[in-house]
């Protein structure tokens, strides 16, 4: 019975890429104490640009529903609602 060379090499090549994927989401995990304020301090900022706020309403979806610049947005832009993602419409909502 012979073996399939290839197929020893498939077996570490998936745990290569499991061993990045665990290793990127203890990074995601363990985000310095200081980072995340900075982060959290960005998403409350009214001045802060549309598309960081897009970004940053996955992490911090209550810090960028709570920013008061939302209600000057929908004012100015009714439309505004079409084009934020997914993350931001929900903290919006909640």
């Amino acid at each position: 019975m012979r073996r399939d060379p290839s197929r020893g090499e498939r077996r570490v090549g998936q745990r290569e890429v499991a061993a990045r994927v665990q290793l990127d989401e203890r990074v995601h995990r363990r985000v310095p104490r200081a980072k995340r304020q900075v982060q959290q301090a960005v998403a409350r900022n009214p001045s802060t640009p549309l598309d960081v706020l897009n970004i940053l309403a996955g992490r911090w979806p209550t810090e960028v529903g709570s920013n008061p610049i939302w209600a000057v947005l929908f004012l100015e832009q009714p439309a505004l609602w079409s084009k934020l993602s997914f993350p931001l419409l929900h903290a919006l909502a909640s």
